[in-house]
């Protein structure tokens, strides 16, 4: 058995997988946790109550193993990406966790961008933006005092494996590395002038180390906390998004994955490293000699989220909403909304972007700004698909995500969109999935990332008719983005 935990932005889920990368029994398990958000743009957690919540999972898949009599050869981590704690030398957290949604460094973005952006974003394969620890890192220096305090300044998975293993110092993968904005493409190391225009000392960073590198001696009082876990390999945290990607059987040149979950992306894997990245993606180093590509969205399941919170909408009952998705009509709602309620990533990457909503009136209800809002998602969506075209126009395009468990006709919808067909497999927990498919692949259970294929459930063509009248909606849609946010 291989236990696989998924560090996400709204649960940490964990599970136990079989030879085949199939979930064991009913030992999936979920764990809530969430936020705090601030007006002026903060996005933060507490880094204590997170790892309480990490250990409660581990501990729940510990007694799990023992009433089963279970053997578990490893323990793969996914996780969200571009979290922040720093850490004092006992690795005790003496800052919150600073989440990639948070803005308040949006001032520093300008200062951190020249007439060498474009040479720094072709080096570290991401743009100058909030999401990432540049501009969030040389904030905090300027802004917080603790900031002197921190000895090291590591991803929330880091400070998880630090405390559970105690290593000399601390070790993070490629795959971390490479989504935090400060990480060299070519080197394959931390981006020197980057950290120096961003006054970051690389001794308080942690040190990169390859993917296939693992722990296995848990430290007091862990070790005797969940014995099932003990002296077996604890393989590098990894992306939430190169996890999906593995999981969603998209490590072929041919395939192109999108996930709707809590946030949204669309991306591929290439091993080349000699490819332009097209304006408005990123590019990240994910494994030995193999990177992906593409964009993300802050916008998916964290506006459902809102949505029902403010509307009182409930997706598993109300039946209206099925039938509405089901049977839409392209912009019958006559809204226009700019999802960006965490703000904007992909394609504009404008730090000071924020949600709208053009065109209520006395009629609108909240279904019509709930299928608005979907349709928005989607035509930012194909923003990144018009620019991955300048790569490929040839992917076939396999969905996955908690939104898609949640609304089942949403991809028909993203169909129409984008003007592609789109593949419907059984893609349950992706992201789980496709850590234990890394450990399997790197402990030789697998040749590769294909060893298995996924079952397809349905192939989705688009409604020519519907296509026509979203591109006129998408020219609309770019007109009132262009308006209110460029």
């Amino acid at each position: 058995m291989f236990l696989s935990i998924d560090i996400g932005t709204s649960s940490i889920k964990s599970a136990l997988f079989n030879k085949d990368a199939e979930i064991v029994g009913d030992s999936l398990n979920s764990i809530l946790h969430e936020q705090s958000f601030t007006k002026s743009g903060g996005v933060e957690e507490d880094p204590k109550k997170l790892f309480n919540s990490t250990l409660e999972s581990i501990s729940r898949l510990n007694t799990y193993v023992l009433e089963h009599k279970y053997k578990v050869l490893s323990v793969s981590i996914t996780s969200i990406v571009s979290t922040l704690v720093g850490l004092d030398s006992k690795y005790d957290p003496i800052t919150p966790v600073y989440l990639y949604s948070d803005t308040r460094n949006k001032e520093y973005v300008d200062r951190l961008t020249d007439e060498n952006e474009n040479d720094r974003y072709q080096r570290t394969g991401v743009k100058n933006h909030t999401s990432y620890q540049p501009s969030r890192l040389l904030w905090l220096r300027e802004n917080h005092d603790q900031y002197h305090k921190v000895k090291y300044w590591v991803d929330f998975p880091v400070y998880l494996m630090c405390k559970l293993f105690a290593p000399k110092i601390p070790l993070t993968s490629f795959s971390l590395a490479s989504w935090s904005g400060l990480f060299n493409l070519y080197t394959n190391n931390w981006d020197k002038q980057t950290l120096l225009k961003s006054k970051i000392s690389e001794e308080t960073l942690p040190h990169i180390a390859s993917t296939k590198i693992n722990f296995s001696n848990l430290t007091e009082p862990y070790n005797q906390q969940f014995p099932s876990f003990d002296k077996i390999p604890w393989f590098m945290p990894i992306a939430d998004g190169f996890a999906a990607t593995i999981g969603s059987n998209c490590m072929s040149d041919k395939d192109a994955t999108i996930t709707v979950g809590s946030t949204t992306s669309m991306r591929f894997i290439t091993e080349k490293n000699n490819i332009t990245i097209p304006d408005g993606l990123w590019k990240y180093k994910c494994y030995e000699n193999t990177f992906i590509m593409g964009g993300s969205l802050t916008e998916g399941g964290n506006n459902l989220l809102w949505l029902s919170k403010i509307f009182h909408l409930d997706f598993n009952n109300d039946k209206q909403i099925t039938e509405l998705i089901k049977n839409y009509v392209p912009g019958n709602h006559g809204l226009s909304v700019l999802p960006f309620i965490s703000g904007e990533r992909a394609p504009g990457w404008n730090p000071r972007a924020t949600g709208s909503i053009f065109g209520i009136n006395f009629s609108t209800n909240k279904y019509d700004i709930l299928i608005s809002t979907l349709e928005s998602i989607c035509y930012r969506l194909l923003y990144v698909k018009n620019k991955i075209n300048e790569i490929n126009k040839n992917y076939d395009f396999i969905i996955s995500g908690g939104v898609i468990d949640l609304i089942p006709d949403y991809p028909q919808m993203l169909s129409d969109v984008l003007g592609t067909k789109i593949i419907v497999k059984d893609l349950k927990e992706a992201t789980l999935k496709g850590g234990a498919i890394l450990s399997l692949r790197t402990l030789g259970f697998w040749e590769s990332f294909n060893d298995k294929e996924s079952k397809t459930i349905k192939i989705l063509k688009p409604n020519l008719n519907k296509n026509k009248q979203h591109k006129k909606l998408f020219n609309k849609h770019d007109n009132f983005y262009n308006k209110t946010i460029v």
